[in-house]
């Protein structure tokens, strides 16, 4: 039984071997290599062009994302923080000269300069870098959630400002109605006389300057993750791959405006 079985294995291999060197077999070699070479190419090109894709998704999302960065710098050095810094320096001045009257140091009254100007929010395209990470450039892990992170901290950075806005027209209106000592403390978010507290003033400028702080450091942290995907998705192209999306922060401003890197533990 074993010696037929073996009989018939190579009586199927030399049929198969005759097959392929007669011309039939010739054509039907030529045929499969052929069909596999033109299945190689095509998932080649598929793949290729879904990279191609992605590398365009990644450099509008880094461009959508410096814009954001550069925005937030401007609006936090010409803005946000001469604002939050004078605000801060004259309630240090009142808390002062409050002491100093309390202990006979000074007499007369405190003037205080009030600042209700309006600032409005620069305009951003958070939802849109957040949409491309996610779904078309394809990056997880801490990038993806930044961009999360960047849409829904500049909506709270947005509803800050609006509160300090209804905060100051609500004070504006009180001018005059009430003692000048009452309306410092309400602007300043200091006790009154009577043990009040009315801190929604203060609450609103401090929650600006967190948020904004925010803001400047998931677009930068975004911004050097997608970079990095950038650069690896160009190189699995090759030469076809369209240029990088080249930019350079000005250190000296970089270091200036943006916050603290080691406010951020869990991001290092």
């Amino acid at each position: 039984m074993l010696e037929k079985l073996r009989q018939l294995e190579i009586e199927v291999f030399a049929f198969f071997l005759n097959t392929l060197n007669s011309a039939f077999g010739t054509a039907l070699a030529g045929a499969f290599f052929g069909a596999a070479a033109a299945s190689y190419l095509a998932n080649r090109s598929n793949n290729k062009k879904f990279l191609l894709e992605r590398l365009l998704a990644c450099n509008t999302a880094i461009n959508l994302t410096i814009a954001t960065l550069q925005h937030s710098l401007g609006f936090k050095e010409q803005l946000a923080r001469p604002i939050i810094q004078e605000f801060n320096f004259d309630k240090d001045r009142y808390l002062k000269f409050l002491s100093d009257a309390a202990e006979g140091k000074v007499a007369g009254n405190f003037e205080v300069q009030y600042n209700f100007g309006k600032v409005n929010l620069f305009r951003h395209r958070a939802h849109e870098i957040e949409g491309l990470v996610l779904s078309k450039v394809g990056v997880s892990g801490k990038t993806s959630m930044a961009s999360t992170f960047l849409s829904q901290t500049l909506h709270s950075l947005e509803i800050a400002i609006s509160q300090r806005q209804i905060e100051v027209e609500r004070l504006s209106e009180l001018k005059g109605s009430i003692t000048d000592d009452e309306l410092a403390h309400r602007y300043f978010g200091i006790e009154t006389n009577s043990g009040l507290f009315d801190t929604r003033l203060s609450d609103s400028m401090t929650s600006i300057e967190r948020q904004l702080d925010d803001t400047l450091f998931y677009s930068k942290f975004i911004f050097d993750g997608l970079i990095l995907v950038s650069s690896s998705l160009t190189n699995q192209i090759g030469k076809s791959a369209p240029d990088q999306v080249v930019f350079t922060f000005g250190d000296e401003k970089l270091a200036d405006l943006m916050p603290d890197k080691n406010n951020y533990p869990d991001w290092l």
